[in-house]
């Protein structure tokens, strides 16, 4: 009998914890769009943006960060209508970038300094 009882006790936790996760799965456009601002504004504080935006136009662009680890940083450039128009590789050891157009190729690999 007590076996029975933990066994449900621990279904019904089980269960009514399997729902927490699901609102993010069901996020909408303006959600992702409101996280990709916040992540737009926290991008300032990378050492390797200014030498971004010193060869890429930023205006209309949204910054996505795709990739951050201890090795490198990745971050895509997004249109208004949400296409990747450039992609920038942070390697974080030795503080090169390389920044790629996405429609006509890369457009500079170098040092940030």
């Amino acid at each position: 009998m007590g076996n029975k009882v933990i066994t449900i006790a621990l279904s019904t936790m089980l269960i009514a914890g399997a729902g927490i996760g699901t609102a993010s799965m069901f996020q909408t456009d303006e959600a992702e769009a409101a996280k990709a601002v916040t992540a737009g504004s926290a991008i300032s504080q990378y050492p390797e943006v200014p030498k971004t935006e010193s060869i890429i136009d930023m205006d209309g662009l949204t910054p996505k960060v795709v990739e951050d680890n201890y090795g490198k940083r990745i971050i895509l450039y997004k249109d208004a209508n949400s296409r990747p128009q450039y992609k920038t590789i942070f390697i974080k050891r030795t503080d090169m970038l390389k920044v790629i157009d996405l429609d006509s190729g890369q457009l500079y690999f170098g040092s940030i300094h």
